[in-house]
Order: C-alpha cells, then structure tokens, then sequence
C-alpha cells in the first residue's frame, strides 16, 4: 500500500492507474503543494481527450502559451487598424452578473420638475443700446465743434442750401438753431446699429432715411461729402422740398425753421434785375457801397444779428458764348493776382467786421480750402446781393 502510494506520488498517471489496478480498484494519489488530496481518474479521463503523460501536460502548457500570444498579437494590430481607420475603441463586454450578485433594484422616486441651470459661459444679458440724452444725441451727429464741420458740394445744385447750413454752423446761436431739429434713430435688431432715420424740422418738413441711402447717388445727382449730420440734413431736405422755387438761402431758411426773410435786402449792382455785363458795378449802383455799410450796421445790432443769418449770392450766369470763362467773375487785385467767383451761386457770409470793413465767406463747393475775407469794395464788385432770414419768436429754447 505504502510502495503503490509513493509510486503514484512521482509517477505519471498511467502508472498510478496500473498499480491500483493489481487490487482491483482505484487508489488515491497524493499531490505535494496541492490544498487537498483527489481521486485518480482511469478511463474518464480519457474519455475527455486530456493527453496523458508528461508529453500532454507539455503540450497543454504550449498550447497555453499559444494562445495568450495570439490575443496579444490580436490586439496589438486591431489597436492600428483604429488609429488608421477612425474607428471608436470597443468597450469591454461587462461580466457577467451571477443571480445571487444582482443589484438591487432602485426604489422609485417621486417625479419632481426643475428649471434648467444656465451654461457655465453664459453671462446675463445686457442692454444694447441706451436711449440717448438731447446731449448725447447733439454729439454724436454733429460732433463736439460745430465749425470743424466741413464738407463739399455734389452735383445736386442745392448751393443755397448747403451755404445755408455752413452759416448756420458758424453763427452765434447756431447749436440752438440745431437742436430745434429732431433726428430720431431706428436700430437693426435691438444692436447698436443705426438702421433709419427720422428727421423732422420746425417748420414741420419730415423725412426717412434708410442707412442704405447716405452716400448714395439721389436722382441720378452726386451727394454731399462730408460728416454725417450734412449728409442727413441734405438729404432730408432733398425729400421733403423735391421741387425748389426760388434759388435763394433764405428759402431754404424758411423752408427749414418758418420765419421770414430779412425786411431789407441788400442789392448792389444790378438794381433793375437785369444782367449787367461791365466789370464796374458801381456804374449799375453808385450807391452800392453806401446801402452795404447801412445794411451790415444795422444787422450788426444784438437783438437782431443773433436771429438773423445771412448769405451771399452772385449775378446770375451770361449768354452761353463757348467760353467757360465767361462762368465766372473775376476779382483782380493791385499786385495782378486775382480770384474767381462763380455766377449764379451762393456763398455763406460766416461773419463781418465793420471797423475793418471785411466780410468773411466760404464757397460750398469746399468749406475748408475756399474761404475768403473781402473788403466792402471787393465784395460789391462780385456779389449780387445779400439774402437771408429771421428767426421767428419761440423757435430757439
């Protein structure tokens, strides 16, 4: 018993197998390192196709090792074949969960609602656009100084106009006169973004203007150039007064603020509304320089300078001969330099100096560069006359 005992500790199982056999039945092995003893197999074992001997249990370890290198090999190439083709990683198949280790089934809650919590980059909302002061809204469409305003003429022959508005800009009680016009702002989608304008004057003249329109050619004619308070103001009076009657300032003064004209006109060389074709005005009017100092001092007084503007505007153009130089009038000085002045157009009169007998225009075809200061013989030699308005009571705040 104890010889068949050890023969099977250290011998295959066949062995063991055929020494129990000589009893006629099975014998049991010992295993040294193993937790328990366990019953030798004969035929069953066999039935089940385990390889005996130590070649099988050799051939079993390789078989092992094998196959743990293929599924690393496996692995390793599928891991390429997603980096190349973009396909998502497979997640691991969970384990399966015996009966005995199933979860609890989760007690059931009741049904609450609650509000969406706000993204983490999202900040509160805040107001677009504030409503401007009368302040602010004088700022932002004409600037901090009315006289650095300046502009140029299109092609719109509104001279009368456009001199009316740079008097304006330079007068006393210009940003008084100013604010007696209303511009109200239109906004694209609650932006910052002007989309129209509404611009009503005094006299109750009222005009859209779409954003589209400023710069933009209008009936065919070239607009101002310049900021944009002269670019709105054309415009505005262009669509309100399509049809002009009478070319003077004080029309467009009139057409504006209401009032009415100065009560006494100041005509120098063409008294009889002819045209006089000599370069001496003073053989038309010899009175001429005479009525212009009596005109200006008594313009000159306080209580009436300050509701009066005024413009200047030259005689009307000659016959049409071909000779573009018959256009203009030509102011020509002791030391032989000379100037030219268009006729038939108007000039704003920004000022005047009775002590020095000068009076200060400014041509609109560019409010900047063509500025002039002339004498009162100068002034009568090239200029037809002197309109303009008064302001009527009430108008100025």
């Amino acid at each position: 018993m104890t010889l068949y005992a050890s023969i099977n500790a250290y011998s295959p199982p066949h062995l063991a197998n055929r020494a129990s056999s000589r009893h006629g039945k099975p014998m049991q092995t010992i295993r040294y390192g193993a937790a328990a003893a366990t019953t030798s197999t004969t035929a069953k074992e066999n039935e089940k196709g385990r390889p005996l001997g130590c070649v099988g249990d050799l051939i079993n370890s390789v078989k092992n090792v094998l196959s743990g290198a293929w599924k690393h090999i496996q692995s390793f190439f599928s891991g390429f074949i997603r980096i190349f083709t973009g396909e998502p990683e497979a997640s691991p198949e969970p384990a399966p969960v015996k009966p005995d280790e199933a979860a609890p089934k989760p007690e059931p809650q009741q049904k609450t609602v609650s509000l969406p919590a706000p993204p983490a980059n999202v900040t509160k909302p805040v107001q677009l656009h504030k409503p401007m002061s009368e302040d602010e809204l004088f700022k932002f469409i004409y600037g901090d100084d009315l006289k650095k305003l300046s502009f140029k003429q299109g092609t719109m022959d509104n001279c009368y106009f456009l001199s009316a508005l740079d008097a304006i800009l330079h007068h006393p009680m210009g940003k008084q006169l100013l604010s007696t016009i209303k511009i109200e702002m239109k906004y694209k989608n609650r932006s910052k973004k002007v989309e129209e304008y509404t611009v009503t004057f005094p006299s109750g003249l009222k005009s859209q203007i779409n954003v589209r329109e400023l710069g933009a050619e209008w009936r065919k004619k070239v607009p101002v150039q310049g900021p944009l308070a002269i670019q709105l103001l054309e415009l505005a009076y262009a669509k309100a007064v399509p049809e002009i009657k009478g070319d003077l300032s004080e029309r467009a003064f009139m057409d504006m603020f209401g009032g009415k004209p100065i009560q006494q006109k100041a005509r120098f060389n063409v008294p009889t509304g002819k045209i006089v074709q000599k370069t001496d005005p003073f053989k038309a009017n010899p009175n001429a320089l005479k009525d212009l100092e009596q005109f200006l001092s008594d313009l000159s007084q306080p209580e009436v300078y300050n509701k009066s503007i005024i413009c200047a505007y030259t005689p009307e153009k000659l016959p049409d001969i071909g000779d573009r130089r018959h256009d203009f009038i030509y102011l020509i000085n002791p030391d032989k330099s000379w100037k030219a002045f268009y006729r038939e157009h108007t000039y704003s009169i920004r000022g005047f100096d009775l002590a020095k007998r000068e009076i200060t225009l400014a041509n609109p075809h560019d409010t900047a560069k063509e500025v002039f200061t002339l004498s009162f013989e100068d002034f009568i030699k090239v200029f037809r006359g002197i309109s303009g308005f008064t302001m009527p009571d009430g108008l100025l705040k």
